[in-house]
């Protein structure tokens, strides 16, 4: 899993496309309304959308930046807080790191474990092979 910076920074990367993409739909995607007094514009460029499926995907680009906004607030809550101290940043890096040594220490006593059943597997295999041409050699 990536740092929470690293996260965060794609996040916010993916909430800048999703602004352009967004602004490129809006420009590409709406109608012209005329003002008073002049006719309709038109741009060969501009393919409107019906009005109520224009609102509805508006509806749909707002949600899903709100949720990448939300996101994002999360990914910021999981940083080190400016109100915490240096000495409080390092007591809980100094327990994760213990926490990575115990756990490296059980990683390594299971490898023992397995390969010591794998062992007694080959042993069994060896000999029950041993004993299977035995029988059928007689």
């Amino acid at each position: 899993m990536a740092c929470p910076c690293t996260q965060l920074q794609d996040a916010i990367n993916e909430l800048a496309t999703q602004f352009y993409t967004i602004l490129e739909y809006l420009n590409t995607a709406h109608d012209f309304v005329p003002l008073d007094g002049q006719t309709k514009a038109s741009d060969p460029g501009v393919h409107p959308e019906d009005a109520d499926k224009f609102t509805e995907i508006q509806h749909k680009l707002s949600m899903n930046l709100i949720e990448k906004v939300k996101q994002i607030d999360l990914l910021i809550d999981t940083l080190p807080s400016l109100y915490e101290t240096e000495q409080q940043q390092l007591t809980q890096l100094t327990n994760l790191q213990e926490q990575l040594k115990e756990i490296g220490q059980k990683k390594h006593s299971l490898r023992i474990e397995k390969d010591n059943l794998q062992q007694q597997l080959d042993k069994i295999i060896f000999n029950f092979t041993i004993k299977r041409n035995q029988i059928f050699k007689s």
